[in-house]
């Protein structure tokens, strides 16, 4: 059983407490989304042999500045992505893949049913033409949120950048 002189000492203690920290609120910054980097590859695959071109399974890989191989990029599922691409029955395929971190260089990757993947020859992001994904700013109005980073009305951010490349073959050994 509890004391007056307990429940007095705790009801001090959480009025104090309350006093205190009261004047302190917590704010979330309204920060835009991160960069994104948005990768457009086009191109073909040719046969060694005569047989189909048709439903080869076409991925891209990248490799970054602290990466030692090429990893697959498996996009941010984006609306407008495609990260992996079948062939057609001319070996054409088309790839829209984003991601959060600019590559060095990129390379397709031919997914082939009980055979090694077949990669292609790399190339560097500096053969693409970069173009600028922005967004104007209307309204700076942050409503009920103090202390969010908006960036002031009539302003253009940058959301992302697309890259678009020559067309690519690769080529498959058998």
């Amino acid at each position: 059983m509890k004391t007056k002189k307990a429940e007095l000492s705790q009801t001090l203690l959480i009025i104090t407490l309350l006093l205190v920290l009261g004047p302190y609120t917590i704010s979330v910054a309204d920060t835009p989304p991160p960069i994104y980097h948005e990768y457009h590859v086009r191109g073909t695959i040719t046969r060694a042999g005569s047989g189909s071109k048709k439903d080869f399974a076409v991925v891209l890989s990248s490799r970054f500045s602290h990466d030692t191989t090429y990893q697959r990029l498996r996009g941010m599922n984006g609306e407008s992505e495609r990260p992996v691409s079948l062939t057609d029955s001319t070996g054409a395929f088309f790839l829209v893949v984003r991601d959060a971190r600019t590559a060095d260089s990129l390379a397709l990757m031919v997914v082939v049913p009980d055979r090694p993947t077949i990669v292609g020859q790399a190339f560097s992001i500096r053969i693409a033409q970069v173009i600028p994904i922005t967004s104007y700013v209307e309204d700076e109005d942050a409503g009920d949120c103090s202390g969010c980073t908006k960036s002031p009305a009539g302003s253009t951010v940058t959301l992302g950048y697309q890259y678009h490349f020559p067309d690519q073959t690769v080529q498959i050994p058998f």
